[in-house]
C-alpha cells in the first residue's frame, strides 16, 4: 500500500534546508562495498509518494488530482512488479521511476478515487516549500527523490541517537551535519556538554561519517550493483547542486 506523506516536522524542515547545506559532505567519501542484488520495486514504490507528487504538480495537475495520480501510478507499478520475475527489476530505480511517470497514462487514464483532504493539504505544503518554481519537471523531480533519500538517512541517524540515549548531543549537532560550525559555536556546544573541544569536534565528524554511511546504503537500496551506486551518488550530487 503507498501511504501518505505527513506533514514535515521541524527535524524534517532541518534535514532539507538547502540554504547553507555543502552536498559533498553528504554524497562524499569512499563508496561502500555493494553486493549485486535485484531492486525491490513494491518497497522503493511505497517510498516514493512526494517525488511523484512532484512530478505530476510540475506538469500542471492541481492539487488532489496530482496526489490521485501519483497515488494510482505508484500502487501500479509496485503491483505490477510484484508479479515479475527478478531479472526484469530495472538497476537503478530513479530513472525507471521517471520514465513511468513521463509516459504514465495521463489525467484522462485516471481512475476515480477519493483520498482525505488533510494528506492533500500536507503534501501541498511541502511542494510549496521545497520544490522551486523556475525548476523544470525533471530536475524538481530528482531533487525531490535526492532529498528523500537523504531525509530517510536522517530519521534512522535520529532513531540510532535516541537508542543509545544521545538525543540531547545529537540534537545539538545535528544542524552541523553539512555545513561547518563557527569555531566559538564547538566551544560553546563543548561547555555544554562538558567535553573538551576537539572531542566535540570528533563527535561531529563521527556523526557526519554515519549519517554518510546511511544515505549510501539509502542509495544502495535504489540500485543493482557497486558501479550502479558510484553513478547514482555523482547523479544526485549534480542534482542537489544544480541552482534553477
Amino acid at each position: 500500500m503507498i501511504k501518505p506523506t505527513d506533514g514535515p516536522t521541524k527535524q524534517d524542515v532541518a534535514a532539507r534546508n538547502t540554504a547553507t547545506t555543502r552536498w559533498s559532505l553528504i554524497l562524499g567519501g569512499e563508496l561502500p562495498d555493494a553486493a549485486t542484488s535485484s531492486i525491490d520495486v513494491p518497497m522503493l514504490c511505497g517510498r516514493s509518494m512526494f517525488p511523484a507528487y512532484v512530478w505530476m504538480r510540475c506538469e500542471g495537475l492541481e492539487p488532489a488530482r496530482a496526489y490521485q495520480a501519483a497515488h494510482s501510478l505508484l500502487r501500479d507499478l509496485a503491483r505490477a512488479a510484484a508479479k515479475e520475475a527478478t531479472h526484469q527489476a530495472p538497476r537503478n530505480f530513479r530513472p525507471f521511476l521517471a520514465d513511468a511517470l513521463a509516459h504514465g497514462p495521463g489525467i484522462a487514464g485516471l481512475p476515480d478515487g477519493h483520498h482525505a483532504e488533510e494528506e492533500v493539504v500536507a503534501i501541498e505544503a511541502r511542494f510549496v516549500a521545497e520544490v522551486q518554481a523556475e525548476l523544470g519537471t525533471l530536475d524538481a523531480f530528482g531533487r525531490a527523490y535526492a532529498g528523500e533519500l537523504i531525509l530517510r538517512a536522517h530519521h534512522r541517524l535520529a532513531d540510532e541517537a535516541a537508542q543509545t540515549r544521545r538525543e540531547r548531543l545529537f540534537s545539538a549537532l545535528e544542524p552541523y551535519l553539512a555545513k561547518e560550525p563557527p569555531h566559538a559555536r564547538l566551544e560553546m556546544l563543548a561547555f555544554a556538554h562538558g567535553m573538551r573541544p576537539l572531542l566535540i569536534s570528533l563527535a561531529l565528524e563521527r556523526l557526519r561519517q554515519r549519517f554518510r554511511e546511511l544515505v549510501d546504503t539509502e542509495i544502495a537500496e535504489t540500485v543493482a550493483d557497486a558501479d550502479e551506486l558510484a553513478v547514482e551518488r555523482r547523479t544526485l550530487l549534480m542534482l542537489l547542486s544544480r541552482r534553477p
